[in-house]
């Protein structure tokens, strides 16, 4: 009984320290007492190009619809599939005519595809079988990128590139996320990030990572833009910071590149902390530079309230794609080279105590 009150007084100081201070700095190693085991995947279902109706190159962006249809891309292709893994269609109409597009991404909101063409710069709307439903060109910036949407309009961000004549040397950019409306095109500018960049007049390399990672219905943004282990949580309609996510972290050593002559370049001394973020149900799935040969590739896993729950491996063979709650999708990759996805089930995912959940503060 004691033990329990001490644990329930622990959570409620948690929280009450994660909803009174801006950054929440979290320990190297999580609450889980099973924290850097290996995923055990159940295997439900593989989706090949055996049939010859498309053919895999390197599968990427999977999402599912409200009804449990699966989408996902292919270089020339936007397939979407049964539930069952059936095949439905190719939804990638390639042109520059209305309703067709050249070099998309998407996102499903509702009984909608959005879709932006990044080479024809422009907005384009399906419903979830692929009928062209409209399009319009929206208000233009500089390296737009769609990263969700939110009520009415469509989450994207963009940068601000200098004149050539400016581009020499270390130099920090701002990267803006952009509220763009569905209705008018008009964008609106939620909060700008400086990114440090290394340019010259006619290239550049960034020297952080600009992550961006919406809730189920954008109205938060979790944000890394930072090589190490920082993630900013932000109110979409204001732009406000809510709270930074830390936690301690081994950084890992950059490979060093092979010389290049007149490269002038800083040097990088350590790899990105994060690679990728991931929403799944009231949880946010970090996946790090950590890879164990025998183990795969780390994964932390953080509560809504900022609290370092748990960690695990996902193995190497099963490279992620897609989460939601204890189903994951992966793209497999034969000996001979052929991909698969394969959905499979976790038998030992994050089992996050009731109470935390309870006392964890705003649940987005």
């Amino acid at each position: 009984m004691k033990k329990a009150l001490g644990l329930l007084m622990g959570i409620i100081l948690l929280s009450w320290l994660a909803s009174s201070q801006t950054v929440i700095n979290n320990p190297s190693k999580p609450l889980s007492k099973k924290a850097g085991r290996i995923l055990e995947l159940e295997e439900l279902l593989r989706i090949t190009d055996e049939s010859e109706e498309f053919f895999f190159k390197r599968p990427f962006n999977l999402s599912l619809d409200q009804n449990g249809f699966i989408y996902f891309q292919d270089r020339d292709f936007f397939l979407k599939f049964s539930p069952e893994g059936e095949y439905v269609g190719n939804l990638h109409y390639k042109g520059q005519g209305p309703g067709e597009v050249q070099i998309l991404s998407y996102n499903i909101q509702g009984e909608t595809i959005n879709v932006w063409d990044n080479r024809s710069r422009k907005i384009v709307f399906y419903d979830l079988d692929g009928q062209f439903m409209r399009e319009f060109k929206p208000e233009q910036h500089f390296g737009m990128r769609m990263v969700g949407h939110y009520r009415d309009s469509l989450i994207f961000s963009s940068y601000d590139m200098p004149n050539p004549d400016q581009r020499k040397g270390m130099i920090e950019i701002n990267h803006n996320l952009l509220l763009v409306s569905k209705e008018s095109g008009a964008a609106k500018k939620i909060r700008a990030f400086p990114v440090p960049w290394f340019l010259k007049p006619s290239s550049g390399v960034s020297y952080a990572p600009f992550l961006v990672l919406p809730n189920r219905d954008g109205s938060i943004l979790f944000i890394n833009d930072s090589p190490e282990y920082r993630i900013k949580v932000m109110d979409t309609s204001t732009g406000e910071i809510l709270r930074i996510l830390q936690r301690k972290y081994k950084r890992l050593r950059a490979p060093k590149p092979p010389p290049r002559p007149g490269d002038a370049r800083p040097e990088r001394k350590y790899l990105y902390d994060i690679r990728n973020m991931i929403w799944n149900e009231g949880q946010i799935w970090i996946m790090t530079s950590t890879e164990d040969e025998d183990k795969g590739v780390l994964f932390d896993v953080f509560s809504l309230g900022g609290e370092y729950l748990d960690s695990f491996y996902i193995p190497k063979e099963a490279s992620f794609m897609f989460v939601q709650v204890d189903i994951l999708f992966a793209r497999n990759q034969d000996e001979e080279g052929n991909y698969a996805v394969v959905k499979y089930k976790i038998l030992n995912g994050p089992n996050i105590d009731s109470l935390l959940q309870a006392f964890s503060p705003n649940h987005y």
